[in-house]
């Protein structure tokens, strides 16, 4: 595809040129498709009998419990929005469980792309508005007059001043008053 990664193309219109879906909706449909094919196998088989099935001993560790193989079908098939109260039952028609994964898996990639360039073009727009900020309005360090776009950057610049021990100059009547009311903390 002679793209090179100075390109500064993202991740989404890279799959897109090429045409391909994502890798996690190529597990997703992986996942789903072979939980179709043991669910439609006999009562008696191994790979049933451990999907349907609850431990009966053992125990785990002390604090969140590990994610199950079931737990997360669960999960990617809410993502996909198939019932997963009633999926065995949908995937017993092969045709249809097939038609259902590749419809569910196609609609997860393209929501996926979506709520990415969304996010991207959130991101983009918080960078445009950073930047657009008049210089009046930044907050600067009392101590080296830095400037600092946020208050909570001003805080910490602070402390790494006063921890360097550069001694102060008051530019503006708001550090004065600031620093004021720091002496007399």
């Amino acid at each position: 595809m002679n793209i090179h990664w100075s390109d500064y193309i993202t991740n989404v219109e890279v799959l897109e040129r090429a045409e391909v879906p994502s890798i996690e909706a190529l597990l997703l449909k992986s996942q789903l498709h072979w939980a179709g094919h043991v669910s439609r196998m006999e009562d008696h088989r191994l790979p049933k009998i451990v999907l349907y099935g609850e431990l009966a001993t053992g125990h785990r560790d002390r604090g969140a419990p590990k994610k199950r193989y079931k737990d997360n079908l669960k999960k990617n098939l809410s993502a996909c929005h198939i019932d997963h109260r009633q999926w065995s039952d949908l995937a017993a028609d092969r045709s249809a469980w097939r038609s259902t994964i590749c419809k569910a898996a196609s609609s997860f990639e393209a929501s996926r792309r979506d709520s990415l360039k969304e996010k991207r073009q959130r991101r983009k727009a918080r960078q445009a508005a950073v930047a657009q900020v008049p210089p009046d309005s930044t907050l600067s360090c009392g101590r080296c007059g830095r400037p600092c776009l946020s208050r909570i950057g001003l805080i910490s610049h602070q402390r790494a001043c006063k921890r360097r021990g550069q001694p102060p100059q008051y530019n503006d009547l708001r550090h004065r008053s600031h620093a004021k009311r720091e002496r007399e903390i």
